[in-house]
């Protein structure tokens, strides 16, 4: 077991620095000429003590990764805790963003595709000390008036699919564009943790810091090098560390709704998230970050592995900074246990 160190990404080149660098192939389009890895692969292994340090620093309360209460969960078809399904994500974002070359930054920076947009489905679960294959297959990009750069992502274990997933640069977000619309005002005299009067959403605010970032960071498999550098001035808050504490924000609107998550557990089945990368660079510790989530909003099917279809519930989630700017949105889909069981093990 070891973290993801600065050597396992990606030089200027945009080649995965460290031995388990794979070929390059080169794509051509009007702006640039990109070279990229055909594959990075990385095998990873998270401990309990990985578990603990994430859910510690998002805030996530959710038995399903508590080495003492996973037991207490009904239909619990798992053998111990189990990782976030933040944790897999926040991975594959750190994994991505050091994919990128500094020819596809130019071309983000040149098109003005400031919203980076994650589109992750999962299908099974990782218990402490099991170990994963995690592979970003090569950049791919979209032409057309929905120009997007994208990056593909895989989690495997066993040779069984974990979680597959899509990170995306465009001039727009992708999921709930329209939603900064009717979201309600004037939230800083609001109170912590409870409904917003006259609406549908569920308030919970979170104060910043780098040390919670860092130590998700670690938690996530992640070195904290290229996101924080104190000598070097650098501060960079990961995209999903303010996104992952949408799992504490669930947990607790669910108790503030009389609902016990020990008697109907969920798993996280889907997330659509676009970050708008205009505020994400200008995170600070001590900025407040207010939370919004409202749901659940309609019963879908999701299709699980491209064959399965489990009915789920879906909650629209947002995240404002700075007077009520939107951070983030999200599109978060949860799965009953015992839907999940029959094939999540």
């Amino acid at each position: 077991m070891r973290l993801l160190q600065e050597t396992d990404w990606p030089d200027e080149t945009g080649l995965a620095a460290g031995p388990e660098s794979q070929q390059r192939v080169t794509f051509e389009n009007r702006d640039n000429q990109l070279e990229a890895p055909v594959d990075t692969v990385r095998r990873i292994r998270f401990e309990q003590f990985h578990i603990d340090v994430a859910r510690n620093s998002s805030d996530d309360f959710t038995p399903l990764h508590d080495p003492h209460k996973w037991r207490t969960v009904r239909h619990n078809p798992f053998g111990g805790p189990i990782v976030s399904a933040f944790q897999l994500a926040s991975m594959v974002e750190a994994l991505v963003r050091k994919q990128i070359s500094s020819a596809e930054s130019k071309i983000i920076n040149k098109r003005d595709l400031h919203f980076r947009n994650y589109d992750f489905r999962f299908s099974g679960h990782l218990l402490a000390a099991e170990e994963c294959q995690v592979q970003i297959p090569r950049l791919t990009l979209r032409p057309g008036e929905r120009f997007a750069l994208s990056h593909r992502a895989l989690v495997t274990k066993a040779g069984k699919s974990v979680m597959v997933g899509k990170v995306e640069h465009s001039n727009k977000p992708m999921y709930l564009a329209d939603a900064d619309l009717a979201l309600p005002q004037g939230l800083e005299k609001q109170p912590d943790i409870t409904y917003v009067p006259d609406s549908e959403y569920f308030l919970k605010r979170k104060y910043l810091s780098t040390g919670s970032a860092k130590n998700f960071l670690i938690g996530s498999m992640v070195d904290q090098a290229y996101y924080f550098d104190e000598v070097q001035d650098r501060v960079r808050f990961p995209d999903l560390l303010p996104v992952s504490f949408i799992a504490s924000t669930l947990f607790e609107k669910n108790a503030a709704d009389n609902v016990d998550f020990r008697d109907y557990p969920t798993v996280h089945a889907r997330q659509l998230i676009s970050v708008d990368q205009r505020l994400a660079d200008r995170l600070r510790s001590n900025d407040r970050l207010q939370l919004l989530v409202k749901g659940p909003v309609k019963q879908t099917r999701e299709t699980i592995s491209g064959l399965i279809q489990r009915p789920t519930q879906r909650f629209d989630c947002f995240g404002l900074v700075r007077d009520d700017q939107l951070l983030f949105r999200a599109q978060i889909f949860m799965l009953p246990l015992p839907a999940a069981k029959a094939w999540w093990v």
